[in-house]
């Protein structure tokens, strides 16, 4: 089994601008991706990574889920995709498909059972915005699979006024790429806005008769005070790591800062 990216991948991932990069043009973090570009510095290994590699692992079973559950009609996995219109535009979707008679770019997620679904809509609207362009599909799907269970997808209409304004946005990043001029990370984004628009197409849904539903909020209730407990130490843990440190260790605690500033917190099993 092969984890991460081959040497392959990775050389056509400098060859054009992919969903994945389209999320940092539109954050900022402009610096850091053209060096990634220009072959000046590595981009990140996340072949072992088990939360990413999972995702990968579980992305057909998730794919197949969904058109047994919902109405999606037909799907493939296309492999990468180049804009006809912006050639530096490139993607490698999960999957394109038909979803209620139209054309629709899907995204296949793995996360934990705590996550919300408006965090998963923003984490990757620019990602599926990008995806969308590329395939030309009018509609964005976001497949979760939460711990384990299956929910509804996150599903949209790509908003077009947003497409025109990534585009803007990645032409000026990749000006820098082609032209060899080192960008500096853009703090406030010009011309539009980086949030995503909420989605419109949410419903109230009483789920009282859904004995699922009913199992898994008692199971919810017992745990949610550790569960919250939980997540008040990750971030108070968070704070006490300076800007200026790579790896914070004690007590059983690791805390790690990653390539994009992040620092996650992890247990220490050697301690």
């Amino acid at each position: 089994m092969q984890l991460g990216l081959s040497s392959e991948e990775k050389e056509q991932r400098k060859q054009g601008i992919g969903g994945s990069d389209a999320a940092k043009i539109m954050k900022g973090e402009w610096k850091d991706l053209y060096l990634i570009k220009t072959g000046q510095k590595e981009d990140e290994d996340l072949s072992d990574n088990f939360r990413v590699q999972l995702g990968h692992v579980t992305e057909k079973f998730n794919l197949f889920w969904l058109a047994k559950e919902e109405k999606l009609d037909s799907y493939h996995s296309p492999g990468i995709c180049t804009s006809v219109e912006h050639p530096f535009m490139r993607c490698t979707p999960d999957a394109i498909g038909i979803w209620d008679g139209r054309y629709c770019v899907i995204d296949a997620k793995h996360t934990n059972q705590w996550v919300d679904k408006f965090d998963i809509y923003e984490r990757y609207y620019w990602q599926l915005t990008h995806n969308a362009i590329v395939t030309e599909s009018p509609v964005c799907i976001i497949s979760a699979i939460y711990g384990n269970n299956f929910a509804s997808p996150i599903v949209w209409e790509v908003n077009d006024e947003d497409a025109k304004h990534l585009i803007k946005m990645e032409e000026s990043f990749w000006w820098h790429v082609t032209n060899n001029d080192p960008p500096s990370d853009i703090s406030l984004i010009a011309g539009g806005t980086s949030a995503p628009p909420p989605l419109s197409d949410m419903v109230d849904v009483d789920m009282t008769g859904n004995n699922e539903w009913a199992s898994m909020a008692e199971e919810f209730k017992e745990n949610k005070e550790q569960h919250d407990k939980h997540a008040k130490a990750k971030k108070g843990l968070r704070a006490l790591v300076e800007d200026n440190v790579k790896l914070a260790k004690g007590h059983g605690i690791i805390a790690k800062r990653s390539n994009n500033n992040s620092v996650r917190i992890t247990i220490d099993k050697k301690g």
